[in-house]
């Protein structure tokens, strides 16, 4: 029997497909979705304004305010060391 996936699934795969930069075979294997299942769904879908619906998440996060210049500097330093250390690492 065919799986069944909600209509909230098959439209938020279809806003990730077009608007994520991830070419379709791709994200048909990050979601486990069939690839010709996907491109059903692009085609079923593609005339929907998907941004019309809510999303708060978003909105959320676009309130909060950012980090501090000063700790992104010092959050991208420690990972230019992580990088340098782990770089010298033979496997």
């Amino acid at each position: 029997m065919a799986k069944r996936y909600t209509d909230e699934f098959c439209r938020v795969a279809v806003w990730i497909a077009t608007t994520s930069g991830l070419t379709q075979p791709q994200l048909s294997l990050d979601v486990a979705v069939g690839l010709s299942t996907l491109k059903k769904w692009v085609q079923q879908h593609q005339d929907d304004d998907l941004m019309s619906r809510s999303h708060e998440g978003v909105e959320k996060e676009s309130r909060r305010p950012c980090k501090e210049p000063r700790l992104l500097a010092e959050e991208q330093e420690v990972l230019k060391k992580l990088i340098i250390f782990f770089a010298g690492q033979s496997l």
